[in-house]
């Protein structure tokens, strides 16, 4: 009695996997032209022609003579498309932001592109004979139009390096701290947010404590000059670095007398009046905003 049981099971398997292999299977015409038609074969005409309706429902009519082959293959399916990377929604911040305002948004200027601004713009110079401290405070005009004035703080050796103190004396009469006070014109090479610039300085740098050199007297300090070059570094904010190389003419003009004592104790008194010049040369980094 266990055996019918196991019968019909192993016939219902034997149907079912019948089944499945029929579903698999599709009618594939092979023409003599080369053409291949895959699909389900629903009409023949003997002698004349056969009708097969291709996968999304058309169908075609196929001479007799023109077939070369009549076959059943499993079906074939077509490699499945690529996956589209999905890029995801920007937030409101981010949609906010400059840097992707400044991207996407035609009507968004950033602020080196502005035509009319004010600027500011602290430097750090270091140079072989001289250093210091600049501010510069201007306006924009275009960009070959930077205006403003300067003041700083500045340290300079004459008489040493390469260049310093061209026309010093021996004396060191011009050496220590000054205090610049100067117009300042630039401008920028290109309108991208990386850019050559340049600038020339023009102004007065007083002298600072300069006394000291003489028993009476005092250092005046003197006119003063530079020209520079370097690149300019923008970002989508107010910020900017900049890195450059100048060279700047120094001058002081002093007037003193200083007492001495000769061998024999006797007070010996010397006069000094002049001017030290020098050309000096130096390495900034500077902030602007």
């Amino acid at each position: 009695m266990k055996f019918i049981p196991r019968l019909l099971v192993l016939c219902f398997s034997l149907i079912s996997l019948h089944a499945f292999s029929q579903n698999n299977l599709e009618d594939v015409i092979y023409t003599k032209g080369g053409n291949i038609y895959r699909g389900l074969v629903i009409e023949q005409v003997p002698g004349e022609s056969m009708k097969i309706r291709i996968e999304g429902g058309s169908v075609f009519t196929i001479a007799i003579a023109d077939i070369q082959k009549l076959t059943k293959e499993e079906k074939w399916a077509s490699p499945p498309a690529p996956a589209m990377a999905v890029k995801p929604v920007p937030t409101e911040a981010v949609r906010q932001s400059r840097a992707y305002r400044a991207k996407y948004d035609s009507t968004f200027v950033p602020h080196y592109k502005k035509k009319r601004t004010y600027f500011f713009l602290a430097e750090l110079r270091a140079g072989f004979n001289n250093g210091g401290l600049r501010i510069v405070n201007g306006y924009k005009v275009g960009r070959f139009g930077y205006f403003g004035a300067g003041i700083g703080l500045d340290g300079a050796t004459f008489n040493s390096g390469p260049f310093g103190g061209m026309y010093a004396t021996s004396h060191n009469f011009s050496n220590g701290a000054y205090a610049p006070v100067y117009f300042r014109y630039a401008g920028d090479v290109l309108k991208t947010r990386i850019t050559p610039f340049y600038y020339v300085e023009l102004g007065y740098a007083a002298r600072i404590g300069g006394n000291w050199h003489f028993t009476n007297g005092r250092s005046y300090g003197g006119p003063m000059g530079a020209a520079g070059f370097g690149c300019k570094f923008n970002t989508y904010r107010r910020i900017n670095f900049n890195l450059n190389l100048n060279v700047n003419w120094r001058t002081n003009f002093y007037n003193g007398s200083l007492e001495t004592y000769d061998p024999s104790g006797l007070l010996y008194t010397t006069y000094h009046q002049g001017m030290d010049a020098g050309l000096f040369g130096n390495f900034s980094f500077g902030i602007g905003f």
